[in-house]
């Protein structure tokens, strides 16, 4: 439970650091070896979270990714203190299939109950899929189309995961979504996936999204993650 020392001590930090630098320093999380260890932003995190503070940490943003560049982490660490920094703000999640879900969920609940005692504000599991802060503010992490998806109340944060698996009713889901979004400052739309089908929902989308003046689009190259880059050998020649 937070005492009110730890409400002074939480709201003087943040007067003195930004979200990312509050992640950084406070914020835990699993790695590739199951440990639990402080959340440094690897240099794409890096990269994108610059980006997206540039612009506030606001407006609606387009990101054609690599698959495990711990884009998907950094959002949910983004929204989270975003809506521990602002009581009462319901944010939305979206994902393709349960066990991201079930994953997100779950790293959701780390990033609170890791966080040192004077940081904690208590976060109660209301129902399938809905966190409850104690400031007020709201997290619903889901899978798009489940029934729990359907969109009744203003939504401040919108995320959606692996845009390239959505399906129609999928894409009906976001739309509405994305109408609750009220345009006032503060308010972040996220979408990301890697790259699908020529043709399908996510390729148009991005199409679009990048002739919009209101959309901004990150690009990153499959290079960017360390996994994913092959060295040439030293006999190659210039042709």
């Amino acid at each position: 439970k937070s005492s009110a020392s730890g409400s002074v001590l939480q709201a003087f930090r943040e007067t003195l650091w930004t979200e990312g630098e509050t992640i950084e320093r406070l914020y835990k999380i699993k790695n590739k070896a199951g440990q639990i260890v402080p959340m440094k932003f690897s240099k794409l995190q890096r990269h994108l979270y610059q980006a997206l503070a540039k612009m506030g940490l606001a407006g609606t943003h387009y990101m054609l990714k690599p698959r495990q560049g711990w884009f998907t982490s950094l959002i949910l660490a983004i929204f989270n203190e975003k809506l521990r920094r602002n009581p009462g703000w319901v944010a939305y999640y979206l994902t393709h299939k349960d066990e991201v879900t079930y994953e997100l969920r779950d790293k959701l609940l780390k990033f609170n109950t890791l966080l040192p005692p004077s940081e904690q504000i208590k976060i109660d599991k209301d129902r399938e899929g809905l966190f409850v802060l104690g400031n007020g503010s709201r997290f619903h992490i889901n899978t798009v189309g489940g029934k729990a998806t359907a969109i009744a109340t203003t939504v401040h944060l919108l995320g959606g995961t692996e845009i390239a698996e959505w399906d129609e009713t999928a894409k009906e889901v976001w739309d509405a979504a994305q109408e609750a979004v009220p345009p006032v400052p503060g308010t972040l739309v996220v979408k990301e996936g890697i790259a699908g089908r020529y043709g399908a929902y996510w390729h148009d989308d991005w199409k679009q999204a990048k002739l919009s003046k209101s959309k901004q689009t990150h690009f990153y190259e499959w290079y960017w993650v360390e996994e994913y880059r092959v060295w040439p050998g030293h006999n190659l020649e210039r042709v």
